[in-house]
């Protein structure tokens, strides 16, 4: 079983090259399971961990793009700026991740047999993005103007958000997708609650 772990955590969480082919397959939510599947087991394993952050932050964009993926993990995702040592694992994924996104996915022995070639590829030149490692968790876009108003479920699998463009959105906490879009205001929404049984949403 150790030995399959390892070869689960090397030859595929991470390896950039199973990565992206995995998210471009079937998408960013499922790699991040994996990674998770993979923690549940192996809770101290920081590389997978910041792995696992780094495409919980990266999600947003990459649902959209799944050649986002190798643009968000040079953008910063990856730079460990919270971690006390540098981990050689990070490193060679952000190198190879360089290298692909230079070469558009066309060379190196890595990445033989992987095509990923669609889509447009940015390699940044500043590292902006929120780094893996950073207190927050995931991001949720959606809304319009700021938010102004959270409110968890009592099963901790939804949550609901008011904001100033009159909007209220529920969100699944673990995909960090809006299963749900609200509207009826005429003006800022304030406050949001929601009832035990996580049926009904109160706003004002």
């Amino acid at each position: 079983v150790i030995g399959q772990l390892d070869a689960v955590r090397n030859d595929q969480l991470l390896n950039f090259y199973w990565q992206a082919t995995k998210i471009e397959k079937v998408g960013v939510v499922e790699a991040i399971r994996d990674g998770q599947m993979f923690l549940k087991l192996r809770p101290n394993d920081r590389p997978v961990h910041l792995i696992t952050h780094a495409q919980q932050l990266s999600a947003p964009a990459v649902e959209k793009d799944s050649h986002e993926y190798c643009s968000q993990l040079l953008g910063g995702r990856l730079t460990m700026i919270y971690e006390t040592e540098l981990f050689p694992e990070i490193v060679k994924v952000r190198e190879t991740a360089e290298r692909y996104c230079l070469s558009r996915g066309s060379g190196g022995k890595e990445g033989k047999g992987v095509n990923l070639t669609g889509g447009s590829l940015w390699n940044p030149v500043t590292r902006n993005l929120t780094g893996a490692g950073h207190p927050c968790q995931k991001v949720m876009t959606g809304h319009s103007g700021p938010v102004l108003a959270v409110k968890l479920t009592k099963d901790g699998h939804q949550i609901c958000s008011g904001s100033r463009d009159g909007s209220i959105k529920l969100w699944d906490v673990e995909s960090g997708k809006c299963d749900l879009t609200m509207t009826g205001h005429d003006g800022v929404v304030r406050a949001v609650d929601i009832s035990n049984d996580g049926l009904v949403v109160f706003s004002g």
